[in-house]
């Protein structure tokens, strides 16, 4: 009888350990190190890479030869490679979209001078490039 107790309070106890009764979290986060890899189609051309900031105006984009800025106002569609496609056809993105993008990105609080810095010199570039219409 006592070792029956004993198998029985063990085994809720190691339930207890893997069940998880909480809150789930409901806004996606980057599922890796670095950002979402990001594809922007734009009548300028496309830029294929790492979406390193999401800002109130523009993609920033890691490629293996640049730093890009991608205005959204210039950016037709954006596909994110593991969050499906993304239209965007009338101005800015709504809050709620770029908050989740923001949050996939490398630098969800925005890109620090010094990083911009070394990912250009790491390029041999002085410069960001603007993707154009």
């Amino acid at each position: 009888m006592r070792v029956a107790t004993l198998a029985l309070l063990a085994a809720v106890a190691t339930l207890g350990c893997i069940v998880r009764t909480g809150p789930q979290a409901t806004k996606e986060i980057a599922s890796r190190p670095g950002g979402s890899p990001i594809m922007i189609f734009a009548a300028g051309g496309t830029v294929d890479g790492e979406l390193l900031e999401v800002s109130d105006t523009a993609f920033v984009v890691l490629t293996p030869t640049d730093v890009v800025i991608a205005p959204l106002a210039v950016a037709d569609s954006a596909r994110f490679l593991d969050r499906g496609r993304l239209i965007m056809q009338y101005g800015p993105l709504t809050p709620e979209r770029r908050e989740t993008l923001r949050l996939i990105s490398r630098y969800p609080p925005g890109m620090p001078e010094p990083a911009v810095r070394s990912l250009l010199r790491a390029r041999n570039k002085s410069a960001t490039r603007v993707l154009t219409r």
